[in-house]
């Protein structure tokens, strides 16, 4: 099945309405009478900025990410005056959830009076304790790389649809692409055969979940990874030692979290002739994220092969 057609919202006047926001003018631009005109939705990542764009057909609705930058981490990033001005005045915003992006929809969701949030994960605040668990059928620990669940990206473009709909019927927005895409998405997850992997962050444990495939990390080294800690010296040597035992077949391994410790292990990996897959918190610069989805689909099924 090929990927369903992007449609590139613009995004032009992006720069200057933050500047404009900041410094608490009314200026006016060509994208602020486009904005006027049409269904404002704001994402905090650009991966749900995709999603929606994907959804919104309406050529007069206006999609912005918080970060929009591509092949970065958004774990640590602190959103200025004009990012929340801009989600507050939104008419629908989409978020990840379980803490991930709660620097966006805590204020939002405090006073009871912003616009509704879509979420994939419980709007959990960002304490890393992970206790919420997750609105779809799994059983593994709860993780915020949500984006990675075929389930759960369907689900979040079904609930914009309908809350688009439910804002303005008249609005063109179609989830179903979306929808048949993670469908046939998860079907080649399924197929991915009983393979030994293990994490340098736990970056894929929705698509590991959902597959034949086995995550055999170092427990302490994975729950230092879910804690965000940095892993002990004991648990690298555990690591290493797994790979030692030859008993890995695949590392997943997180280029934009990537730490000494981490780096360590990738060089162990593939001087010991494991195969290695590069899995982003997001997509490189200038793809489109459910285009990335596939392209890390296609790097499991050849190493699979």
């Amino acid at each position: 099945m090929h990927p369903v057609p992007r449609r590139r919202a613009s995004r032009a006047a992006t720069a200057a309405l933050a500047v404009c926001a900041l410094a608490l003018t009314a200026c006016s631009t060509t994208g602020e009478a486009a904005e006027d005109d049409g269904l404002s939705v704001v994402t905090s990542t650009a991966i749900w900025g995709d999603v929606a764009d994907a959804v919104l057909t309406d050529q007069d609705a206006a999609v912005h990410p918080i970060v929009e930058a591509r092949n970065v981490d958004p774990h640590s990033f602190e959103p200025a005056a004009a990012d929340l001005v801009r989600a507050s005045e939104a008419d629908l915003v989409v978020v990840g959830g379980g803490g991930y992006d709660a620097w966006l929809y805590r204020d939002l969701t405090e006073g009871g009076d912003g616009p509704e949030v879509i979420h994939a994960l419980p709007l959990a605040g960002h304490d890393h304790s992970h206790d919420d668990g997750h609105d779809h059928d799994h059983d593994h620990e709860s993780n915020e790389h949500i984006w990675y669940d075929t389930e759960a990206v369907a689900a979040v473009a079904s609930d914009l649809a309908a809350a688009v709909t439910a804002l303005d019927p008249e609005a063109e927005v179609d989830a179903q692409p979306v929808i048949d895409e993670m469908a046939a998405l998860a079907e080649r997850v399924a197929a991915l055969p009983d393979l030994r992997v293990a994490q340098t962050e736990t970056i894929a444990d929705y698509l590991v979940a959902d597959s034949g495939m086995k995550d055999v990390t170092p427990e302490s080294y994975r729950s230092a990874a879910l804690r965000h800690t940095e892993p002990a010296a004991a648990d690298l040597a555990a690591f290493l030692e797994l790979i030692d035992s030859g008993d890995l077949e695949l590392l997943i391994h997180n280029p934009q979290t990537k730490t000494d410790m981490s780096e360590r292990i990738r060089d162990a990996a593939e001087d010991a002739g494991v195969s290695v897959v590069e899995i982003g918190e997001t997509p490189p610069e200038g793809t489109d994220f459910l285009d990335y989805f596939h392209q890390i689909i296609d790097e499991l099924e050849t190493v699979a092969a």
